[in-house]
């Protein structure tokens, strides 16, 4: 596992490019989500699935998306930063954290049923965000990792850093598994094609700086209690002052 403490770096954020991925997908301030897959916790799951032009989500009580749901829409107040409901279905990495294990997570790897879980799907092999801070995630015989990007507009290269979780590895009392390569069931048999391409704008960046803060942590591969970014947006310029990631 790469550690990374503290970094202080400044972007100059002079373009609006957005890049987001090249199949169907559901994205809030946190993450992207590909349509179908299932986010599996102990607290419940959900899933989000095209519905014509229009992205739903689906609540379970469950942690693997079975089961009697709960239909959540826009008219519900369903806030999604952009979507995409008119290419095919995404190739993704789940990725699981058990918490609260032995310091061996013998007791984890036993048992996992008895722990609570976390698992969230990653989109592999895209390239995410905008220029001046850009993810790719990719997945290789269940080893998942991140790249990071700044100050380009592609993800071309080597990443400026790099974040990786191993299938079995056990860390501050946390077991992870990892599934590469898993097709979700979200193309376009979920509902007819929107036609309308990614709804997708510059304003609604995901990985939106405003909002990093107390209430809202972005989701690394690490578990989704884990603080990654603290960005300011000033005007059209994105100043990274700090960015911290905790694992």
């Amino acid at each position: 596992m790469k550690r990374i403490a503290l970094l202080f770096l400044t972007i100059n954020y002079v373009s609006s490019q957005l890049s987001v991925p090249d199949c169907n997908f559901a994205a809030d301030v946190a993450h992207y989500y590909p349509i179908g897959a299932c986010v599996r916790r102990s607290a419940g799951s959900f899933k989000y699935i095209c519905d014509n032009d229009d992205v739903v989500k689906y609540e379970y009580n469950d942690n693997d998306c079975n089961g009697q749901r709960t239909t959540i829409t826009s008219d519900d107040g369903l806030v999604l930063q952009n979507s995409e409901c008119g290419k095919g279905s995404c190739t993704y990495s789940e990725q699981c954290n058990f918490a609260g294990c032995a310091d061996d997570c013998s007791d984890c790897i036993a048992n996992p049923d008895a722990f609570d879980i976390h698992c969230l799907p990653w989109i592999e092999d895209d390239c995410t965000g905008a220029d001046g801070l850009l993810i790719k995630d990719e997945c290789v015989n269940g080893a998942n990792e991140q790249g990071f990007y700044f100050g380009v507009d592609n993800c071309d290269g080597e990443p400026i850093f790099t974040e990786a979780v191993t299938d079995g590895e056990c860390a501050l009392n946390k077991y992870y598994t990892v599934t590469c390569d898993v097709n979700a069931p979200g193309g376009k048999g979920n509902g007819p094609p929107s036609g309308k391409g990614s709804k997708a704008v510059a304003s609604d960046l995901v990985l939106d700086p405003s909002n990093f803060n107390g209430d809202n942590k972005y989701y690394n591969l690490f578990g989704f209690e884990a603080s990654l970014l603290d960005l300011i947006l000033i005007a059209t310029n994105i100043t990274i002052i700090t960015l911290c990631l905790i694992c």
